[in-house]
């Protein structure tokens, strides 16, 4: 085959500059691949436009790309982008060949470069869907500063399969690295999430269905100590059947990687904005309770709010002293402790909701959070949990 190029290359470097997306596809060794990419994006960053006129030059300076990313790695194959900014077109039209010889060096001698297609699939689109059932997982701490919080790689897995249950082989899903967002085919979505764990990348998402019906996603964050991953599933073709069904597909999982994860739990929220954050909406927060970015640090011992469906661990049950009323006993020292059913935790379709403490909620949250009492902490008793890890080697032992 050699190495090929698409057409849609050059009309992505002459009609967006700004926003060029490269990637190296067909190969047969991906790192290989990547670390020819690799040392292309350098070239690519060091190319001279000449002394050209544009806004912000002054005289004397030259013109060349403003930024050039990492390689991101995918599933069908690494891929770069690139803001030429006023570099002249004529320059930018050197990348293919700057990345054909990289591979070559690497003795890759059959690839095919394309630009992905590329679309606008997160932000205000994902939140007007209306309520969606997430079940977050977070892994233990790191028992020691330098370390990286890992998630099980089983974990990982599970949350793409998820997804594409369903789903042909073939039928293609979303995916977004690094808010780069392209498409995929299903049958590549755990090569996709598992190569983003690998990589340490500090956001990922894989999403299907349809916009403006029902969706099924999937968010990663696997960045140093904030590592999570997120579930979710609803839309507004949903009826108050269909999320509870949801509901139990999603607590299915939980209860199966409950002895990989520190912590999880299940919210049902108002839309699909917080999915793809490690915030989510909980008024124990907004009360001055942990902040939600500080949970991936003390999550083996403290909980985020009183929710439908939690997964504690041996930290947890230290605190509250025994199992919780409710709760049911897992293996490697997990409960599950299930408040109330998840209907009382819907509101009405046409009932629009953000907090938890909503009135029809009001009496099963706090019932939860009776019984969670111990593990609700406020964030100065947070930050003296976090000094005393500080002390003692920054995680607890608790596994």
């Amino acid at each position: 085959m050699a190495i090929q190029v698409t057409r849609g290359v050059a009309t992505c470097i002459r009609r967006t500059p700004e926003n060029i997306v490269i990637q190296v596809q067909h190969v047969s060794d991906s790192r290989r691949a990547a670390r020819a990419l690799g040392k292309a994006a350098q070239e690519i960053a060091a190319l001279d436009g000449g002394f050209q006129s544009a806004p912000g030059l002054s005289p004397g300076d030259r013109n060349g790309p403003k930024h050039v990313s990492g390689v991101l790695p995918t599933g069908n194959g690494p891929f770069v982008r690139i803001d030429g900014g006023h570099t002249p077109v004529e320059v930018l039209q050197t990348i293919p060949q700057i990345i054909a010889q990289r591979l070559q060096e690497e003795g890759i001698e059959d690839a095919l470069l394309a630009s992905p297609a590329l679309g606008a699939l997160w932000g205000n689109s994902l939140e007007s869907e209306s309520r969606a059932v997430v079940l977050r997982m977070y892994p233990l701490p790191p028992r020691r500063r330098g370390e990286r919080s890992e998630i099980a790689r089983e974990c990982v897995l599970d949350a793409a399969e998820w997804v594409t249950a369903g789903i042909e082989p073939f039928d293609e899903v979303w995916a977004d690295i690094e808010s780069m967002q392209f498409a995929i085919p299903a049958a590549e979505a755990q090569t996709f999430f598992e190569e983003a764990q690998i990589t340490h990348c500090a956001s990922s998402h894989l999403l299907a269905g349809r916009l403006g019906h029902r969706i099924r996603g999937a968010h990663g964050c696997f960045w140093a100590v904030r590592t999570s991953i997120a579930l979710a599933g609803g839309g507004p073709g949903c009826t108050n059947g269909d999320l509870v069904a949801i509901f139990e597909d999603l607590k299915a999982v939980a209860r199966r990687m409950a002895p990989m994860v520190a912590y999880a739990f299940i919210s049902i929220e108002p839309n699909f904005a917080y999915f793809a954050n490690i915030i989510h909406p909980s008024d124990w927060s907004a009360s001055g309770g942990t902040e939600p970015s500080d949970l991936p640090f003390v999550c083996d011992e403290i909980v985020a709010d009183a929710f439908p469906y939690q997964v504690i661990g041996p930290g947890h049950l230290a605190r509250l002293g025994r199992l919780p009323p409710g709760s049911t006993a897992l293996a490697d020292g997990r409960a599950e402790l299930a408040i109330g059913e998840p209907s009382q935790w819907l509101l009405s379709d046409s009932e629009p909701f953000y907090l938890s403490n909503h009135p029809e909620r009001l009496p099963v949250l706090q019932s939860g959070r009776q019984l969670l009492q111990a593990c609700l902490l406020t964030r100065g008793e947070t930050a003296e949990v976090r000094r005393g890890r500080d002390v003692r080697g920054f995680g607890t032992q608790a596994s």
